[in-house]
């Protein structure tokens, strides 16, 4: 081979003329690394914003429970922590909603009958009734 011919293969190191610019500064892998975490950060920052502003819903106006699912599952797409919360409270709404069902099923009208709820002068007397049977004196006779 002669001087010329070496001069005009290009080098392993030397980057091709066509390559974009971002490519020639940072390596494919680094690269690759870095917009994967820069893609967590903002997963993390949207999600939890999502999920604080659910709990303020749960106490201002505003679909707060639907808001902190909608979190966690945004959460969820990048963390595991995240994933399992979210799996353990669907379980656990699924169990509530079954149980709700049950519910319904054994007795559809308690819930709305007026009846079994006690009158207010009922009422006042059990609270009566229920606050001296526990402020008694230690001493004093049963009656």
């Amino acid at each position: 081979m002669t001087s010329s011919e070496t001069s005009s293969t290009p080098s392993a190191s030397a980057p091709p003329e066509d390559a974009p610019a971002l490519q020639t500064l940072l390596p494919v892998p680094w690269a690759i690394w870095f917009w994967g975490h820069i893609r967590r950060v903002i997963v993390f920052v949207i999600g939890m914003t999502i999920l604080g502003l659910g709990v303020a819903m749960l106490v201002l106006p505003g679909p707060g429970w639907l808001t902190i699912f909608g979190g966690l599952a945004l959460l969820a797409t990048e963390f595991a922590w995240a994933k399992w919360v979210l799996t353990f409270a669907q379980k656990r709404l699924s169990t509530l909603v079954d149980a709700a069902i049950k519910s319904r099923e054994r007795d559809p009208g308690a819930a709305a009958n007026p009846e079994t709820l006690p009158t207010p002068r009922e009422s006042v007397k059990l609270h009566k009734v229920d606050a001296d049977i526990h402020n008694k004196p230690q001493g004093s006779p049963p009656c």
